[in-house]
């Protein structure tokens, strides 16, 4: 008897955990199952599903709370210390602080392109951010 929907949810089911970088030997389990169901694959064919951005901010949020930080800071901020905010309001984890701060950067490099901020340096090495308004020079 044929069950291709559970071939197709096991199926996925294993896309998704070969994506998370799941347990092998739950992976393995899933190969199992699906040869009781005589489903011929290649599992090097099958690719990885995948996985929606964690913690997406909707259209026109990352923006608004960048502005709002930086008014709220009162000087100079960093895109670091923007993203650690992010993290701490929307409780994300700290393993996704890379990645939220890359989509910090993406946006103050876009509003800068708009002329909406401006990059200043704050000591050595380190550059911040403040309204386009605030500063005169770059």
């Amino acid at each position: 008897m044929e069950r291709p929907n559970t071939v197709h949810g096991l199926i996925a089911k294993r896309r998704y955990l070969v994506a998370i970088s799941g347990d092998p030997s739950d992976i393995a389990a899933i190969d199992r199952v699906l040869a009781l169901f005589g489903a011929e694959l290649d599992a090097r064919a099958l690719r990885p599903m995948r996985i929606g951005m964690p913690y997406k901010a909707t259209k026109g949020e990352m923006q608004r709370l960048v502005f709002q930080m930086i008014r709220e800071a009162r000087g100079p901020i960093t895109s670091s210390d923007i993203a650690a905010r992010y993290c701490d309001r929307h409780n994300v984890p700290p393993e996704l602080h890379d990645a939220i701060k890359s989509r910090v950067i993406t946006r103050l490099t876009k509003m800068r392109q708009a002329g909406d901020v401006q990059k200043v340096v704050i000591g050595g090495r380190y550059r911040g951010w403040v309204l386009a308004e605030d500063s005169a020079s770059e």
